[in-house]
């Protein structure tokens, strides 16, 4: 997607692109063997070849911080393909210490196939060692929650990778922009019981850990879990839905989807939560403490 992508050229933008595919220019190459007989200046001709050159350096090189000045945030959803075997799949839960305050408890990451969970007062330090190797970071509503929350852990490390927060281009897409809508609209089923429990329980398996009960840790990583599983199926199809949006000759992208083994958990916590919601339902009582979503 990246090389058949123009709107980093100066004097480029969405509508300009369309008219070069619509002439069959449908990559980097293609418009450098079409420059000679383009209707374009001759000085604005020299600047793309040295940006194009400049790209091609930057995607062999995996050059992020030159994708981030020339790709606007809005567009970085066409790096999904390219990026796709570096890209960082991340959830983060956390628990809000005063008003307008959280401490991250748990992170979970889907990097290589693998899945990855790191703890509050255990091996959250270590995160930061993984995403070193990423190059690119997917979440779902992270912009304002995930990111900062990665910042304010580590405000001395310098990020690695660009951000794709997909809820914002699900938006876009006129599509649902909660995960617990696009589950269903998916047909997805949170396994171990957990279906149909939303982001209160985070925060009281959290609870539930700090005041010594080992069940609940397990079940908060199978949670975390079932947030980060549907990650990369989520941007493998918003990206597909966005190119087919703007009319691009673009082959849809279908990378291999990761199948892990959930996390083990203990169902009895998961009953005893059930049973914690159902008795605020028939009480009335808000279900849903204090987190982030």
């Amino acid at each position: 997607m990246l090389t058949r992508s123009f709107i980093f050229l100066r004097g480029v933008g969405e509508r300009e692109e369309r008219h070069f595919w619509a002439q069959g220019i449908y990559s980097w190459d293609a418009l450098l063997d079409a420059l000679p007989e383009l209707p374009v200046h001759p000085r604005r001709k020299s600047v793309w070849i040295r940006q194009i050159a400049a790209a091609e350096h930057a995607l062999r090189e995996m050059d992020i911080s030159w994708l981030a000045r020339n790709f606007p945030a809005t567009e970085r959803w066409r790096l999904i393909p390219d990026l796709w075997s570096v890209t960082a799949f991340v959830d983060v839960e956390a628990y809000q210490i005063r008003p307008g305050q959280y401490r991250m408890t748990i992170a979970g990451v889907l990097f290589r196939n693998a899945y990855h969970s790191f703890l509050a007062g255990r091996n959250l330090s270590a995160l930061s060692r993984l995403l070193a190797d990423a190059r690119l970071m997917v979440s779902f509503g992270g912009q304002g929650f995930d990111l900062q929350m990665i910042r304010q852990t580590f405000p001395h490390w310098q990020l690695p990778f660009l951000h794709i927060d997909l809820q914002p281009l699900y938006r876009r897409a006129g599509l649902p922009e909660g995960l617990k809508k696009l589950e269903r609209m998916f047909g997805w089923k949170r396994g171990a019981g957990l279906d149909g429990l939303g982001g209160w329980i985070a925060v009281q398996l959290w609870e539930w850990h700090q005041e010594g009960d080992d069940r609940a840790l397990q079940a908060l990583i199978r949670y975390n879990f079932e947030d980060v599983i549907h990650l990369p199926e989520l941007a493998v199809f918003i990206y597909n839905e966005l190119a087919e949006q703007l009319r691009c000759p673009f082959p849809r992208f279908h990378p291999p989807l990761p199948r892990l083994r959930p996390p083990d958990v203990d169902r009895s916590i998961i009953a005893e939560l059930h049973r914690r919601r159902s008795r605020y339902v028939r009480s009335g009582t808000k279900t849903r403490q204090e987190g982030h979503r």
